[in-house]
């Protein structure tokens, strides 16, 4: 009798520290993330239309919804979204903030003439245009339908960007509400990270960023150091146009 007496004692001590100490050896769960699964090729060339071929995306986190209604800015040439941009004043020297370009740039596009080697990865349109700009003329102009994402990129290596923050330039033309969220891939699985979703108000320049040592979003693997693809992920319930203007970092 006391032996037994002894073994559920000891059973009964043993219970509870097993459930705290096993508790301690387990490991947090990490966020899930999104693949950037096919969002892969060749840069794009000079001046001229870009038409998106439709190709898979990178499924590059959640998006933000839509900004305030309304439209505005100046239709450029190129192609039209479905039922025509209205025309408004120019957004040049619009009177809305802008980015600050980061203190001594290591690279700047500023389409002053042509895509620069950007391209269009959806099912839109995307041409430069050299009828409006910020603060210059010349910016890319993006139609896309409602109800998908699109996204404008640059697809060459940029190496190490740690310690750096890029910006960029959105005008919404056409079109009740808009999000712009820039992105990065990285690595050999192209691991995706972005700096959230942001709504494009209608009419004037819209500042994006992304911060590369701390994106609002980024795949476990997310690296840095070795970025592959930059661009824009697109998103509006209805057709619409947007400019794209003074990417930096």
């Amino acid at each position: 009798m006391m032996v037994v007496s002894r073994v559920r004692f000891l059973t009964l001590v043993a219970a509870p520290i097993c459930a705290v100490a096993c508790g301690r050896l387990g490991y947090d769960t990490l966020a899930v993330g999104v693949d950037a699964g096919g969002l892969t090729g060749l840069g794009g060339s000079g001046g001229g239309v870009v038409t998106g071929a439709g190709g898979s995306t990178g499924q590059g986190g959640s998006t933000g919804q839509g900004g305030s209604t309304g439209a505005g800015g100046t239709s450029a040439g190129g192609s039209t979204g479905a039922g025509g941009a209205t025309d408004a004043s120019s957004p040049d020297g619009a009177a809305a903030p802008s980015c600050n370009l980061p203190p001594s740039p290591i690279q700047l596009w500023a389409f002053d003439t042509d895509v620069e080697g950007w391209e269009l990865s959806g099912t839109g349109t995307m041409v430069w245009t050299g009828a409006l700009g910020d603060p210059a003329p010349g910016a890319l102009q993006v139609d896309w339908g409602g109800g998908q994402l699109i996204h404008p990129r640059f697809v060459q290596p940029l190496g190490d960007l740690r310690g750096r923050i890029v910006t960029a330039e959105v005008w919404l033309d056409l079109g009740a509400s808009a999000t712009a969220k820039l992105f990065v891939q990285t690595g050999v699985r192209l691991s995706w990270a972005d700096g959230g979703a942001v709504p494009v108000t209608p009419g004037q320049w819209t500042c994006v960023t992304l911060d590369m040592d701390n994106p609002v979003f980024g795949k476990q693997m997310y690296d840095p150091t070795d970025v592959q693809i930059l661009g824009f992920e697109l998103d509006a319930a209805g057709s619409s146009r947007v400019y794209l203007d003074e990417v930096a970092y």
